[in-house]
């Protein structure tokens, strides 16, 4: 992009968009399993029990969470089934939830002796059947969490082989 232009746009975002005062966003994203991928790959590259994580996006907000570990290493390839089941709800809520669907007795000692818990990302928490994914935390992690200031509502969806983000709101 053009610096001049990243710089005048740079200006409008410290002035608060007064030049576009009025103006609303909304924009529906489709992102499909292969960049996911990709961008788990990078953040789990130096982990030291994930050696692989893939995911499926299925219909109707389902998706299948695929991993192997390092250690131990006779373990296959483990699967965990979720479901989205809650959305954020700005601003009072940045966490998208889903409900474990399947995850098998393999799972659960897999998690419990190779201490799978131990190595997630700080904003991923699992307790019982639930997973919460807190969007502030993940943001913060990359230095973008001053974006969520700008949203509205967001939604994550599934359809088969992709993600479907929503995400509108004023420019301010």
């Amino acid at each position: 992009m053009n610096r001049r232009l990243l710089e005048i746009l740079g200006a409008q975002q410290r002035a608060g968009f007064t030049d576009f005062t009025g103006a609303r966003a909304t924009v529906t994203v489709p992102v499909s399993a292969a960049f996911i991928d990709r961008a788990a790959a990078e953040f789990f590259s130096r982990s030291p029990l994930v050696r692989e994580l893939t995911f499926r996006p299925k219909a109707d907000n389902e998706l299948v969470v695929s991993f192997t570990l390092r250690r131990p290493a006779f373990l296959p390839r483990l699967n965990v089934t979720l479901r989205i089941d809650q959305q954020p709800a700005f601003p009072a809520s940045r966490v998208l939830g889903l409900h474990v669907l399947r995850a098998g007795a393999l799972l659960a000692m897999a998690g419990r002796t190779a201490g799978l818990l131990d190595v997630l990302p700080p904003w991923i928490s699992i307790s019982s059947e639930r997973v919460l994914v807190d969007l502030q935390r993940l943001l913060e992690q990359y230095g973008v969490a001053q974006f969520l200031d700008y949203i509205e509502y967001l939604t994550v969806g599934t359809s088969d082989g992709c993600f479907i983000v929503s995400v509108g709101g004023p420019v301010r």
